[in-house]
């Protein structure tokens, strides 16, 4: 099996075993799961509960590497977000993306039309990078989500933007701002909801969860319509990498370099490391720390939950 078909095999497994149980869909918040019906890598859109819009999850890049003698496959994952209208996060969203959103482009669903999918810039609606490692022959997985906390576009001088399938432009004066996105958030949303997801399916717990963060950057039009990026102090670039794995692995992967490869970049601070070996999320309780996400305990309760499906059938009927 190709590693493409590979990791839409494992996407679709989470999502089948999860859609035949409505208290692992109600626990994650999840409402709606569609496929991306297109050629090309598969795709998959979320619609969540409480969050103004909708998150499509498209695998971009597949890779395998050896590791002490382990076959390690590695999809890479972006995650995009098309905001609801009418809502305060839309206001965030550049003049192309908003221009797109309220086109005809896209349908009641807030996702693109089969027909238009393709016409739409591929840098557009994108919030976070979620990377995917799965040992298969030692049942471990992990999961890394990769996002500024502030994505955001300004202009170094005078510039009209244009917005070519819709013949709309706009004009931006020197130091304005077009796209404020929070995109750690954004891509966080999806990421806790793709881990209770695995949890269940796997039937296995965190083991090793690490956090860094290091100095930001922002996109810059320099004047001439080229974007450019530059460091800045007021934003932050995270990663969060949560390792899975079996009770009976757990001494096997306490050094595994696939999760130490999070804490060797010099530029990164550390500010989150800790082992779960007895597979339970009660040490979440006494920490309490500025910036680290609310790690969820779903994470470990679906890993253990043995939840039957209500339906008759695998095709639905009751």
């Amino acid at each position: 099996m190709d590693l493409e078909s590979f990791f839409r095999s494992e996407i679709e497994q989470m999502l089948i075993i999860a859609s035949w149980i409505e208290e692992v869909k109600r626990l994650l918040q999840i409402t709606g799961v569609s496929q991306v019906w297109r050629d090309g890598p598969p795709a998959w859109y979320f619609w969540i509960d409480t969050v103004p819009g909708v998150h499509e999850l498209r695998l971009e890049d597949t890779f395998t590497r050896d590791s002490e003698g382990r076959e390690l496959n590695t999809g890479l994952f972006a995650v995009k977000f098309y905001p609801f209208p009418h809502t305060e996060i839309f206001n965030h969203f550049s003049f192309e993306e908003q221009t797109f959103i309220q086109s005809s482009f896209f349908d009641d669903s807030n996702t693109p039309m089969f027909e238009y999918y393709t016409e739409i810039p591929d840098v557009l609606f994108k919030v976070a990078v979620i990377e995917l490692t799965l040992d298969t022959e030692n049942n471990q997985a992990l999961f890394k989500l990769e996002s500024l906390d502030r994505i955001r576009t300004r202009f170094k001088k005078e510039t009209v933007l244009e917005c070519k399938p819709f013949n709309k432009n706009r004009r931006f004066h020197g130091g304005e701002t077009d796209r404020d996105v929070p995109g750690w958030d954004l891509g966080y949303s999806l990421y806790d909801r793709i881990l209770g997801l695995y949890a269940n399916y796997s039937k296995t717990h965190p083991y090793r969860i690490i956090m860094t963060r290091e100095t930001g950057f922002e996109f810059e039009y320099n004047g001439k319509n080229r974007l450019l990026t530059s460091t800045t102090s007021d934003t932050e670039l995270n990663v969060l990498a949560v390792v899975f794995t079996s009770g009976e692995k757990a001494d096997q992967i306490k050094s595994d370099k696939l999760i130490d490869e999070e804490i060797t970049d010099v530029k990164r601070e550390v500010i989150f490391d800790r082992c779960f070996p007895c597979g339970h999320s009660h040490e979440l309780n006494s920490q309490s720390l500025s910036g680290l996400p609310s790690l969820n305990h779903q994470w470990w309760h679906l890993a253990e939950a043995n939840y039957k499906s209500k339906l008759a059938s695998l095709c639905g009927c009751t």
